[in-house]
This record gives structure tokens, sequence and C-alpha cells, in this order.
């Protein structure tokens, strides 16, 4: 799947845990300053491998553009969807790999 990197630096072995979308205004899909979530879901999702002008890289970082390789069903993920984790799981895995390193 394709797509751009919001916020946080994706690396392989990141999970996502649901997808949803945003309310756009209708003229583009851009995201507003303030967005609200529509049509959210669980997903179980893992990063198996990130590519970038066609080469294999271990992180996305925000902003960039890339395609992923993920583990899991994706039949619950829709073109457009946004796929991500809660930032409270986020901030739990960061730990614990800097914790082991």
């Amino acid at each position: 799947m394709g797509g751009r990197c919001l916020k946080l630096t994706l690396h392989v072995g990141d999970s996502f845990t649901m997808a949803f979308r945003y309310v756009t205004n209708g003229l583009d899909r851009e995201i507003p300053d303030d967005p609200v979530q529509t049509q959210t879901r669980p997903v179980a999702l893992r990063i198996e491998r990130i590519e970038i002008y066609g080469r294999s890289v271990d992180a996305l970082s925000p902003g960039g553009t890339g395609y992923l390789t993920v583990a899991g069903d994706v039949s619950h993920v829709r073109d457009g969807d946004v796929i991500a984790a809660p930032l409270d799981e986020v901030t739990a895995r960061r730990r614990a790999i800097e914790a082991r390193t």
C-alpha cells in the first residue's frame, strides 16, 4: 500500500491498530488543520517492508511518501483510509525498543 507518513516516523516492525478517514472540505483530499475522524474501525497490520523510490529502507519520516508491505488482513482498509495506532501505543513501543538498545 502506498501513501504519505503524517506525524511520526514509521519503522519496519511497527503495527497499526485502526483505520479511519478524515472529513475533508470536499474539494480536494487535503487534511484540514483540525481534522475530524470518521468511519473508524479496528485493523491488525504490521509493517514488513518500507520502499522509497524503488529501494528498501528501515524507516519513513513524517511527510515522506513510500510503499508499505504489511502483514495482516487488509480487507478492512480502503483506498483513501488513514491507518494508525493510538499515540499511547506508539509511545510504549518506542520506549520498549529504546530500553533494549
